[in-house]
């Protein structure tokens, strides 16, 4: 009897330590997609505002890398880490609301593909308006589903 109940408190507590090391790594994988689309989103802006001067090479390689990342936050938020994750700034929101949430990053992933695929003609209108939109998508899921800096 001692050594059942003893194999059942090391199961648990593997199968806790596991999903503590499970929630840790998927917050970590969410927080590096976030930087790096920050990362590249931050030039295209600074295009979109004069801020820097437009580049189409730039332009090119950083908004073909956004709609990459993009496309990757899906799986980057599939983990539910509420209550395992320590330091992190999405809400709870993001696994209460899941078809909300999964409509919001199908829009990130339709306006980062839509500038990538013009983020090369120029610094046009369309550019810098789809610089905008992307920016909204981006804001639309942090007004929701991100503690407040």
């Amino acid at each position: 009897m001692r050594k059942v109940f003893l194999i059942g408190v090391l199961v648990g507590t593997v199968t806790a330590a596991s999903a503590q090391d499970a929630a840790e790594s998927a917050v970590e994988v969410r927080q590096a997609v976030l930087t790096l689309m920050k990362n590249n989103y931050g030039p295209l802006a600074g295009m979109a505002r004069d801020k820097i001067d437009y580049s189409a090479e730039t332009a090119t390689t950083r908004a073909e890398r956004l709609a990459q990342l993009a496309n990757m936050l899906g799986d980057a938020f599939a983990y539910d880490t509420r209550g395992y994750a320590g330091e992190t700034d999405a809400l709870d929101a993001i696994w209460e609301n899941p078809e909300d949430f999964a409509d919001k990053l199908k829009t990130a992933v339709s306006r980062a593909e839509a500038l990538s695929a013009i983020a090369g003609n120029g610094k046009s209108s369309e550019f810098v308006q789809a610089v905008g939109a992307m920016g909204k998508a981006c804001g639309g899921c942090h007004d929701e589903y991100k503690v407040d800096d």
